[in-house]
This record gives C-alpha cells, sequence and structure tokens, in this order.
C-alpha cells in the first residue's frame, strides 16, 4: 500500500511540474508591450506604382518605449520577401495573382535580410517610413530621431517596390537580448493617388520576455519551452510540458537542466473570421476580398540556415458550422488572396490550390471562419504569425489582428548572428 501511495503522489508531482511548465508559456499578444516585436507586413511601392489606378503605397511604422524610468536599445531586421522572377531579380511580381512579367517563369522569394538598431529614451515614440531612411534631425528629414538618440539609424527598405516583414528585440547597448517588456508597436499601410488617400493600420505581434538567456543562449531566442543551458543548448528543444519529469528536468535534456522558456511561445492556431469571396458587402453593396499575409515564427538572421517551405493547413467553417478543408504551401514569406489559394489564381511555386472552399457560392454563407496552422517540421514549432485585409471593389481597405488559439508545445526559434 505504501509503494502504491508513493508511485501515485509521484504522478500527482509530475502533472503540477507539467502545470508548472504549461503556465510559464504567456500566451503573445498584440495590445501589450513585449520584448520581441513582429510587423508581419511591410509594403512600399512609390517608383513605380502596380496597382491601377496607380497609387503609390508606403508604410509607417510607430513604437514606443513604454518604460518611464529607463531608455530601451531595440535590435531591428527588415526581412525582404518581395517575389522576384527566378530569371531576372530585376523584375518583380507584386502583381495579383503574382506573376512574372516575363512568360513561363517562376516567382520566387529573396528573403534578405537588413538590421539596424534603435535608441528609445523612457516613454518616448517614434515613427518612420519605411521608404525613406531615418537618422538624426537635419535640414528636412522627417520623421527624424532627436539627439539624444545618437545610435539611431533606420535604412529604407531594400527595394522599391518591397513586400517584407520587420521584427525588432530589445536588446542591451550591445546588442545582447534582455529580459525586459517594454516595446509596443504599430503599423500603417498608406496609399496615397491625386485623388484619394486610404490607411489601413494594425498592432505589431509581441513575443513577452519570460526568463533571462541563459548561458550560451543569448543568440539563440526560444519561443516556448526549452533547455535553459546545459550541452543541449543548441536549438534542440523540449517538445512541451509532458517532457517536464516527475523530477521537474527536461527528459530531452542530457545533461537534465530544467525545462523553462525565454519568450512565451508562438500560437497553435490562427483564426481569421472573414467574408466569403466574392461576397457583396450588405452595408456599401459592393464585393469584398481578403488578402492574407503569413511569416513563421521561427527565423534564422545568421545566413546559415533558411527557412524551408512550410507547409499549411486550413479549416474553414461557413455559418452553419460545415467543414471545408484546403492545404496549401509557402515559404519565407508570402501574401496571397483567399481566392488564390482556392484555385480562381494560384501563385506560382508558391501555394498549391486543391479546392475552391473560399467562394460564396462554395461555402453557401456571407461569412465563414478560418482556423490554419503550418505542420512541424520535429525541430521547429513551425507556428504562423500574419495579419488580414479586406478590399472593397469601391475602394477602401481595412487591415485587422488575426485571433490566436493555444500556443504550440514546440518551441520556435530566432536565431541572431554573434555580436563581435
Amino acid at each position: 500500500m505504501v509503494q502504491a501511495h508513493s508511485r501515485k503522489a509521484a504522478r500527482v508531482v509530475a502533472v503540477l511540474i507539467a502545470a508548472t511548465c504549461a503556465a510559464a508559456h504567456a500566451d503573445v499578444a498584440s495590445d501589450q508591450p513585449a520584448a520581441i516585436l513582429v510587423f508581419p507586413k511591410v509594403l512600399v511601392d512609390i517608383a513605380s506604382p502596380q496597382v491601377a489606378p496607380p497609387a503609390q503605397i508606403d508604410t509607417l511604422i510607430r513604437v514606443t518605449n513604454t518604460n518611464p524610468q529607463n531608455a530601451v536599445y531595440m535590435h531591428c531586421v527588415y526581412i525582404d520577401g518581395t517575389p522576384q522572377c527566378q530569371s531576372d531579380a530585376t523584375k518583380s511580381c507584386l502583381s495579383s495573382p503574382f506573376t512574372c512579367p516575363i512568360p513561363g517563369v517562376k516567382c520566387i522569394a529573396s528573403c534578405g535580410e537588413e538590421d539596424f538598431d534603435v535608441y528609445l529614451t523612457a516613454s518616448q515614440p517614434v515613427a518612420w517610413l519605411a521608404s525613406r531612411s531615418a537618422g538624426q534631425c537635419t535640414g528636412d528629414m522627417l520623421p527624424c530621431f532627436p539627439e539624444s538618440a545618437v545610435m539611431s539609424l533606420v535604412p529604407p527598405v531594400q527595394e522599391d517596390p518591397f513586400l517584407g516583414e520587420l521584427e525588432c528585440i530589445e536588446v542591451d547597448a550591445h546588442d545582447t537580448p534582455v529580459n525586459q517588456n517594454d516595446l509596443k508597436g504599430e503599423a500603417e499601410i498608406i496609399r496615397s493617388s491625386p485623388d484619394s488617400v486610404d490607411v489601413e493600420s494594425y498592432n505589431a505581434i509581441g513575443f513577452q520576455a519570460i526568463a533571462a538567456p541563459g548561458p550560451g543562449m543569448t543568440t539563440t531566442l526560444t519561443l516556448g519551452p526549452t533547455c535553459s543551458a546545459g550541452s543541449n543548448n543548441q536549438a534542440q528543444p523540449c517538445m512541451g510540458p509532458l517532457d517536464c519529469g516527475a523530477n521537474g528536468l527536461c527528459s530531452a535534456c542530457p545533461d537534465g537542466v530544467n525545462c523553462s522558456a525565454e519568450y512565451s511561445a508562438s500560437p497553435g492556431v490562427l483564426i481569421l473570421d472573414h467574408f466569403a469571396e466574392g461576397a457583396v458587402d450588405p452595408v456599401s453593396g459592393f464585393p469584398i476580398t481578403t488578402d492574407l499575409t503569413l511569416v513563421p515564427s521561427s527565423r534564422d538572421f545568421t545566413g546559415a540556415t533558411p527557412v524551408g517551405t512550410l507547409s499549411l493547413q486550413f479549416l474553414v467553417f461557413n455559418e452553419f458550422e460545415q467543414r471545408l478543408s484546403v492545404n496549401a504551401r509557402m515559404s519565407c514569406l508570402h501574401e496571397f488572396k483567399l481566392s488564390d489559394i482556392d484555385g480562381t489564381g494560384s501563385p506560382q511555386n508558391v501555394v498549391r490550390a486543391r479546392s475552391p472552399i473560399f467562394g460564396a457560392g462554395t461555402l453557401g454563407t456571407l461569412a465563414a471562419q478560418t482556423r490554419l496552422q503550418a505542420v512541424s517540421d520535429g525541430i521547429h514549432g513551425n507556428a504562423l504569425l500574419g495579419i488580414a485585409e479586406e478590399f472593397r471593389l469601391g475602394g477602401g481597405s481595412a487591415a485587422v489582428n488575426l485571433h490566436f488559439s493555444g500556443s504550440r508545445s514546440q518551441s520556435d526559434f530566432i536565431y541572431l548572428p554573434t555580436t563581435p
């Protein structure tokens, strides 16, 4: 009886420890200060607008240091996901659907990177246009940084037109990540023509710091549960709270170090509430289309391991809760219309369509809900982040943050270059 009781007690302790590990994984949020900010979509099209009628497009980035007492540093990276013609990188594929102007040539994303640092004084907001550089305030340079921000120098995006992502990480003066949650961000995508201006905005997605990075981990940022020290600190994750044994240690770690998290875990499932493609807006009377921009949570900024192709799974529910599904593939970053996924304009070499499930005729209802996620590759959780945009044929657009459901039990990672 004593032995049976001991085994039962051990099981209870194991459950409590697992629950403790799970409780440490905060959810990502777009309305709370965080240590990592992700702007899934940065769009620039100034030199030769790709849309008709021609409208110049730019993105205003805003970041605020919410700390009322201390200055902070942030290390930022632009990720260039602009589709280019495979045989001629000087020609972009920003028309929708993404097609190369050279017949028969496929479009591929370059996934190039450019990093920079920004210094923010206590409670300071900053803003800059993605198409322009932002440095010290001299002459007519606007926006610009005051003299106190001596280390701030924001470059323009790598090319025009540009479709990409921005990530900013809170660091110290030596570019080492810190255990602080002070950053809050927003983006505005501005489309302007001689006759009109259309502005849509969304909140940056924030990952909160939970614990200071362990020894050897300052260049490998872990989103979710993992080994925090020891010899298994090279991107070898705990597979989830169940890997925490009865002794509270992560069984995946050969040195038996604690199961912990540095940053909040990536979202498990993304949820999008949207109109059916081609449905008529009951207010304006114009047809509605929805664009979706997705990026992976895991990023390698060292250039050593490019992001591979992700397999996406979409579950679509109409208003009668009837379920439809479709699969797709993407890499690095991709923007596409929902109608592109379901076969009416499949982007070349990016999305493989299965069935037209997003259309109003197929769904049979005005609106629907889509739940989407990517398949893990066994090392990274391959969680997704993104935003959606609604466009009305008569003019006008709106950007919306996606909802999150649960969190990934397997970690995602952000790999940073070694600080010299």
